[in-house]
């Protein structure tokens, strides 16, 4: 993106290919020395839990997929609900976290709700 953004600064095509070398040589070499920005970034940022590569190697090691350590009674909330509902749902568990799935339609995953 830095390439196209230098690229409508000068206005000249033929610094295209000279630009797009320079800067990905100096991510490759960046990259060596120092996390992504964007890593960075995530681990200063409250909240948002990152995944490190070594959950591939635990997964790897014990043949472990999401359905053997995933419970079978999902409490789940959906996109248009009774606020008794939800209330319900808060008060019976201490999930921090809650799935909003459309079960009209196919069960598709909308995304999550926080409790907080």
């Amino acid at each position: 993106s830095l390439t196209v953004i230098l690229l409508e600064c000068t206005g000249n095509e033929q610094f295209v290919l000279p630009l797009m070398l320079t800067l990905m040589t100096a991510r490759i070499i960046g990259s060596l020395f120092n996390e992504d920005l964007y890593h960075i970034h995530i681990h200063l940022k409250r909240g948002v839990e990152f995944l490190e590569a070594e959950l591939r190697s635990i997964t790897r090691h014990h043949n472990l997929v999401a359905g053997q350590i995933m419970g079978s009674n999902v409490i789940f909330i959906r996109p248009v609900e009774k606020v008794g509902v939800v209330y319900d749902i808060l008060t019976s568990s201490n999930h921090s976290n809650y799935p909003v799935v459309d079960t009209d339609d196919r069960n598709i995953l909308f995304g999550t709700i926080s409790r907080h």
